[in-house]
């Protein structure tokens, strides 16, 4: 997976993550997710709660049949862009 972010003064971050090490990161998120959930405003919870991590984990085996398909592509206004490709 590669993550390219680019803000409004120029500067360019590349990000590359093989999907295995997102996966692995969202399954242990997803186990440590009830310890954190304490320190999430009331009022964000909801948000949280409604994400299942591990069914996450589970679409991105999918996403490699699908090599160089852009997930997100935003171009905001003021020139920043955020893009992410499998």
């Amino acid at each position: 997976m590669k993550i390219y972010i680019k803000d409004n003064k120029g500067k360019v971050i590349r990000i590359l993550a093989p999907l295995s090490l997102v996966g692995g990161c969202l399954r242990i998120a997803n186990f440590i997710m009830p310890r954190v959930r304490k320190y999430i405003p009331e009022d964000s919870r909801d948000y949280v709660d409604c994400i299942d991590l591990n069914e996450l984990a589970d679409g991105l085996k999918y996403l490699r049949k699908y090599k160089g398909l852009k997930l997100v592509s935003v171009k905001s206004n003021n020139g920043e862009e955020v893009e992410i490709t499998v």
